[in-house]
């Protein structure tokens, strides 16, 4: 698989989830009604139901940064990043998020600093007001830390406390996963099992600025093996639909060759777009 086909496959994914969209709205909207059939018209006109309040359309969003210097030091670095959420039903929805971060020395010689992929989609299904059942596919390369590929198969049962008014999401799901990765050294590979969890959060500080953040830690069954995939992002926005991010990550890989370092983290700052 080349570097940019899992993003190739998550840009086909949000298409396909896209393309309902407009018929969705269409179905959602209350017909008016017909001349001569309101209140005094000549004959019984029949009450109209209250409608049903149409689910919220999709929404989601882009993130992307660069830097680039010369002189006494080439480099040049990307960050890309998108996220999904399309409703399915009453407290359910689609989540997908995709991304990509590459940095690379080239003068006064060249090296990577960082080529990691990841994507990740599944639903998110509320089962009562504060309790929420969460299912990922995941997908992940990061030729730094030598995970040439990893399938992993998530599911958890955990805490969901939301507030849409005072802009609050906290999201804290213990879980199970499977997993297949391919390593860049004799290693344990194959099909292995742990166990971990999950958090997401995302706080509206005021109608311009918003802090977001998530951690997922995992650790195999009877093994030391243990990994850890985190995120945290300071958001303004300076129109509806444009703003700015200063973002932060941090990866981590127990399983690494001897001598060889175990983390990878990235503070970085870009554009952000919501739709």
């Amino acid at each position: 698989m080349t570097p940019t086909a899992p993003l190739a496959l998550a840009v086909t994914l949000t298409l396909l989830f896209i393309s309902p969209i407009r018929a969705h709205a269409q179905e959602s909207v209350a017909p008016a009604a017909a001349p001569g059939q309101g209140p005094g018209a000549g004959g019984a006109a029949p009450q109209g139901a209250p409608a049903t309040p149409a689910r919220p359309p999709f929404s989601g969003s882009l993130d992307f940064g660069a830097a680039f210097a010369a002189g006494i030091q080439g480099q040049r670095s990307f960050q890309v990043a998108g996220a999904l959420n399309r409703p399915f039903s009453d407290g359910g929805s689609f989540v997908a998020n995709a991304s990509y971060d590459f940095q690379k020395v080239t003068f006064p010689s060249e090296a990577p600093l960082s080529d990691r992929t990841s994507i990740a989609a599944g639903p998110d299904q509320n089962l009562t007001a504060n309790t929420v059942v969460i299912v990922r596919s995941m997908y992940l390369r990061d030729k730094q830390l030598l995970i040439n590929s990893r399938f992993e198969q998530l599911a958890g049962y955990g805490l969901h406390l939301s507030d849409r008014d005072k802009g609050f999401d906290l999201q804290l799901v213990p879980g199970l996963s499977v997993y297949n990765q391919d390593l860049g050294y004799p290693a344990d590979e194959g099909w292995q099992q742990g166990f971990g969890f999950f958090e997401k959060l995302s706080v509206r500080i005021n109608g311009a600025w918003s802090i977001g953040n998530s951690f997922r830690f995992r650790r195999n069954f009877g093994e030391p093996h243990k990994s850890i995939e985190s995120a945290a992002n300071l958001t303004g926005m300076i129109t509806p639909a444009v703003g700015v991010q200063l973002n932060y990550q941090y990866n981590y890989e127990s399983q690494v060759p001897p001598t060889f370092p175990n983390y990878l983290s990235i503070l970085s700052a870009g554009l952000h777009f919501e739709f």
